[in-house]
């Protein structure tokens, strides 16, 4: 079960920070290559790292869909009732799944052609349809992610939904207490405690006294 939890959380995660690790290691050593004389340059590097940022593209589609990080406007959601802010997120998931479903559906014709075509790469002399095929995995991904949000707001619909507002203001609590107080070696107060600005369970009895004064407090009157 944990190794499904961390897939769940991090799969599409995973794939993007090696991508961009892959960028930047290929690029360093293009330029290190160019500039050592008798190193030979790398004329592949321009092509890799060209499709590496084209899967990045495509792959994090579904991370953004599990993230609820899509680009739109939240300020007309967020002041509607819990009921509709709660319906209107099940039908944009269903929007999602079915907009992601048919581009993923018509790119499979492409990737078919591509491959019955044998075209290859110019440097690197790979089969075209691979990169073809990471643009349907993303697709295809962002969907099946699209389903899960469906399941996951269907499941929580009677709960009261969390404004972008509010989602803020507890990164900025996090980032303000949480962080300063562990790089300078005090214990860490969790997110929730230092928003209250009260001890919780398993912290010291001096965590909430760690919390500077003024803090915003998480529900109090603002």
């Amino acid at each position: 079960m944990k190794v499904l939890r961390w897939l769940d959380l991090h799969f599409e995660e995973a794939i993007l920070v090696f991508l961009l690790v892959v960028i930047a290691c290929v690029e360093l050593a293009q330029v290190v290559c160019r500039n050592v004389p008798f190193l030979p340059a790398l004329t592949w590097a321009e092509e890799l790292c060209r499709f590496a940022w084209i899967a990045t593209v495509f792959l994090s589609l579904p991370y953004t869909v599990r993230t609820s990080n899509m680009l739109r406007v939240s300020v007309l959601i967020d002041s509607l009732p819990d009921y509709l802010h709660n319906l209107l997120n099940i039908v944009v998931d269903v929007v999602t799944a079915a907009m992601m479903g048919v581009l993923g559906w018509a790119s499979i014709s492409v990737v078919q052609r591509i491959f019955a075509s044998g075209e290859t790469s110019p440097a690197m002399l790979w089969p075209m349809w691979i990169m073809y095929a990471i643009v349907t995995a993303g697709f295809v991904l962002a969907a099946l992610r699209s389903v899960q949000m469906i399941v996951i707001h269907i499941i929580h619909f009677n709960e009261r939904p969390i404004t972008y507002v509010e989602e803020q203001m507890e990164a900025e609590v996090a980032q303000e207490w949480v962080r300063p107080a562990t790089i300078s070696g005090a214990d860490p107060i969790p997110v929730a405690d230092a928003a209250t600005g009260s001890p919780g369970a398993g912290s010291s009895p001096g965590a909430a006294a760690s919390v500077p004064e003024g803090a915003p407090a998480k529900g109090g009157d603002e």
